[in-house]
């Protein structure tokens, strides 16, 4: 039987293996069916939704990592073992 901490990286590998596809897939019917609605519709305020779409698109992901980790920690999501271990002041 692994040890308690080792099943972590059990669930890491079933995120990877079954959530990252759906991701994926997800994201490409989205992303094609919003350009198609871009490029192909004409309906009143479009020009301003695809401003706030290219807005959106110049904030960097790393300025919402800071902002995301305190979330998270503020709703008590446990983090995995081994960020927890690092966080740890004991």
């Amino acid at each position: 039987m692994p040890r308690p901490d080792a099943w972590a990286g059990y669930y890491f590998a079933t995120h990877a293996l079954l959530g990252l596809p759906i991701v994926t897939v997800a994201q490409f019917l989205t992303c094609s069916m919003v350009g198609y609605a871009f490029g192909r519709l004409h309906y009143f305020g479009r020009d301003s939704h695809f401003g706030l779409f290219l807005a959106s698109l110049s904030v960097q992901a790393t300025m919402t990592l800071i902002p995301s980790f305190v979330i998270s920690h503020s709703l008590s999501a446990d983090p995995p073992s081994s960020v927890h271990r690092r966080l740890k002041t004991d």
